[in-house]
């Protein structure tokens, strides 16, 4: 296009009409557009190395270790109390059947007392309360997973998670390790279990969420000395037999988080309610940045 025909186009009407609603939409955008958040640290330092901590490092946002970001949360299960003291009738815990249906909810009064419930019904099954007793949780994230640490946090209990990616044999081995005589298991996971329970040393029951226990699932349970037993039944005990709570401490152990074992047999991390409550807190503490 010659010089003379782009100032031709650059003179029509229309086209002077689309460059003002242009510039005009423009400035309106650059008015108008929200201010930018600061970031509250050196983008290029977001972190520092702690000292004498080999390659360990902290936020730059505090010199300080952040250990709880409410005076009266030092543990789990203070932090899940206070929840209860706030928003006692509120949603607490939701799930839907299908994805077109509506969610369903238990409040946390609700959540408290099937807590406390099933935590009492853990220890009719003969353990005792305390960090020694270890709990195994196979089972994909539901209500039941959540009830299952809530109850075992109400009595300083410890869970162990285990999961697909694991694989039966690790799973097995975590079993043995951990010296787990208690494990919730998921509908779907008691097969998997099953099939490795001769392995499985300490393994004295499995808690089965969800559907009934089959005759085949108990018969084959029995042949090693295992008991199969439904999430509702263990709740039901603990109903007719409620314990006083054994409250953890701040430096309790709280869960034992196991790799997958790709470099050899899975290696647990112990974390206590102090590592896990700080680890939330700093996240609040950098939001509220």
């Amino acid at each position: 296009m010659s010089s003379e025909n782009v100032l031709k186009f650059l003179s029509e009407p229309t086209t002077l009409a689309s460059l003002a609603a242009v510039a005009a939409a423009s400035m309106m955008y650059v008015t108008s557009r929200p201010t930018p958040l600061k970031c509250p640290v050196d983008p290029n330092e977001q972190s520092v190395e702690v000292p004498g901590e080999g390659r360990a490092r902290r936020t730059a946002l505090s010199e300080e270790l952040i250990e709880h970001f409410y005076d009266n949360v030092n543990t789990l299960y203070e932090g899940f109390m206070r929840g209860v003291q706030l928003a006692g009738d509120k949603p607490c815990l939701g799930w839907r059947k299908d994805y077109d249906q509506e969610y369903q909810w238990l409040t946390y009064n609700e959540v408290d007392e099937r807590a406390l419930c099933f935590g009492s019904g853990l220890l009719e099954l003969g353990v005792e309360a305390g960090p020694e007793t270890f709990i195994g949780i196979y089972s994909q994230n539901k209500v039941e997973w959540v009830l299952a640490e809530q109850g075992c946090n109400r009595f300083s209990m410890v869970i162990i998670p285990l999961y697909d990616t694991l694989g039966p044999d690790a799973c097995a081995f975590i079993i043995n390790q951990a010296r787990i005589k208690i494990t919730v298991c998921d509908a779907s996971k008691v097969e998997t279990l099953l099939k490795n329970v001769d392995k499985c040393e300490d393994l004295k029951y499995i808690i089965k969420i969800g559907d009934s226990v089959t005759e085949e699932e108990q018969e084959r349970a029995k042949e090693h000395g295992v008991e199969i037993v439904t999430f509702n039944d263990i709740e039901e005990r603990g109903r007719k037999a409620k314990k006083e709570p054994v409250i953890p401490k701040r430096d309790s152990l709280a869960t034992i988080c196991y790799t997958s074992g790709t470099t050899g047999n899975p290696k647990g991390a112990m974390m206590t309610h102090a590592n896990m409550v700080s680890e939330v807190s700093a996240i609040q503490f950098m939001l509220a940045k």
